[in-house]
């Protein structure tokens, strides 16, 4: 299914062949989280900082959609953690994925 661009003034333009040309953009797809490494489980040492992991938005949107990240990572205390990245365009459609992370004793 197609949705007509918001500032779009409905008018068609003629190409040279004489078709008529509309646009419109999808929006039947909803957006995907795509985590840059291939891994669903990232490992830290107890003290070591622990760098967000790359993580885009793939979306047809026209604005850049960025992931939010939700779930904390305490350095400071060994075990397993959890955090979401989710990313929600502007029709509301949304994906969520996760990432392990394990704070390990030096």
């Amino acid at each position: 299914s197609c949705q007509m661009w918001a500032d779009c003034d409905g008018a068609y333009s003629r190409s040279r062949e004489g078709k008529q040309v509309g646009y419109c953009r999808r929006t039947n797809r909803p957006p995907a989280v795509v985590f840059k490494e291939s891994t669903i489980v990232a490992g830290v040492s107890r003290g070591d900082d622990w760098p967000r992991p790359a993580v885009a938005c793939d979306d047809d949107d026209l604005a850049p959609v960025l992931p939010n990240m939700l779930g904390e990572v305490d350095v400071s205390i060994p075990g397993w953690y959890t955090v979401n990245f989710t990313c929600r365009d502007s029709l509301g459609q949304s994906d969520t994925r996760s990432l392990q992370v394990v704070v390990w004793e030096e």
